[in-house]
């Protein structure tokens, strides 16, 4: 998946005008929308034998540099763990180990 930002060169002066703690503050928000969208995007498109993997996927906004540097991290959480096994119509069911 990618995304293109039409005049990002505008834009990205424009954020650069803004005192810091604001710039800071809408490109945090910004990533927390984009990485909920990408996020709900992937659960879409997971395979759904079990739904395990669907409800692991999740997202982390983190900053770096002092907070100048802001990251959108998007995955499968490793702590979601279970077991899988069938139920009484045969079909596949996961339980979250806790």
């Amino acid at each position: 998946m990618s995304i293109e930002l039409i005049n990002a060169d505008f834009l990205r002066a424009q954020l650069l005008q803004i005192p810091q703690k604001i710039r800071v503050a809408v490109e945090t928000k910004a990533v927390r929308e984009a990485s909920q969208l990408i996020v709900g995007r992937f659960r879409e498109n997971a395979p759904s034998e079990t739904g395990a993997l669907r409800r692991s996927l999740k997202f982390d906004v983190r900053k770096y540099r002092g907070g100048n540097i802001v990251v959108g991290i998007v995955g499968a959480d490793y702590d979601y763990v279970g077991t899988v096994s069938r139920n009484k119509q045969g079909r596949l069911r996961f339980e979250r180990t806790k």
